[in-house]
């Protein structure tokens, strides 16, 4: 009983953070999306029901911002695992200076994403960025053009600037599973006369599975309610062309005030990361 107790002292710290923090405000808001309630007229708050979120797809601006969330996550993260894999494998394999190379990759990661918004927004500017500047040389951008303020391209270069941060971390993952995958299926596999190929998809992959699975579910929580290297290189334009759903909970809640209707695309954000979830789970239950 004693130590029953010792660990729920030690524990209530945490537990008292995770009520504050996450709990509480997930209840406030799943209540508040039921009211009709700005915060410039506070004593005019009225029950709505799901009126806020049937408003959602009526919604113009919202629709935009969830088809581009949805591009974002799928092209974003689906890059950086198969980049990330490729890398891990080529640093799994007897390669001198690893560790250098890895201390090297992890450089980006643990760069705070407004600096790495920062940075890569002088690198885009279509005067002076070095990014811009290859890009004419090499034909991609006309002398004029400009990657941030396209509609066009502008999400393709966000897009670019998360995978170089995070493709790392995915490949921190990724070679830690290949560094722990036992020796003996793939030394049977040698024997049988199995091809690089063939050693990828039927041995390697398979046994790689629950670690491909962690790393997507780590990222895609992550992706999903993208903010800060979006507000730093776009602020979700030029127009709506690079807003997505959590910039566009910001721009109703802190901006218009509409904190009801702003609750309700909150909460509609995490349906979407838990939608995301169950479909990760349920290709993890699927044969490769």
């Amino acid at each position: 009983m004693k130590k029953r107790r010792a660990l729920v002292l030690l524990l209530l710290p945490a537990l008292a953070y995770i009520g504050g923090v996450l709990i509480y405000p997930a209840i406030f808001a799943g209540k508040t999306s039921l009211f009709k309630y700005n915060f410039a007229m506070p004593y005019a708050m009225r029950f709505v029901g799901l009126a806020n979120y049937l408003n959602l797809f009526r919604d113009e601006f919202f629709l935009i911002s969830l088809k581009n969330t949805l591009f974002f996550v799928v092209c974003a993260v689906g890059i950086e695992l198969v980049l990330g894999l490729g890398i891990a494998i080529l640093l799994n394999a007897e390669l001198k200076g690893r560790n250098i190379i890895m201390g090297l990759l992890l450089i980006p990661t643990i760069i705070a994403p407004v600096v790495v918004g920062v940075v890569w927004r002088f690198m885009y500017n279509e005067q002076f960025g070095i990014i811009a500047y290859f890009l004419r040389k090499l034909g991609f951008l006309s002398v004029s053009g400009a990657i941030l303020g396209s509609s066009e391209i502008a999400m393709q270069g966000i897009i670019a600037t998360d995978i170089w941060e995070w493709t790392p971390f995915m490949t921190v993952i990724l070679l830690s599973g290949l560094s722990a995958l036992p020796f003996q299926p793939f030394e049977a596999a040698k024997v049988d006369g199995a091809s690089p190929w063939q050693i990828f998809h039927y041995v390697t992959l398979p046994l790689l599975r629950p670690v491909i699975i962690i790393a997507l579910l780590l990222r895609m929580a992550e992706a999903v309610k993208v903010f800060d290297i979006i507000f730093m290189l776009t602020k979700g334009g030029p127009g709506h062309s690079t807003e997505t759903i959590n910039l566009y909970a910001y721009r109703v809640n802190f901006r218009y005030f509409n904190i009801g209707y702003g609750s309700a695309l909150v909460i509609f954000l995490l349906f979407l990361t838990l939608v995301f979830f169950f479909l990760i789970f349920s290709f993890s239950r699927t044969e490769m």
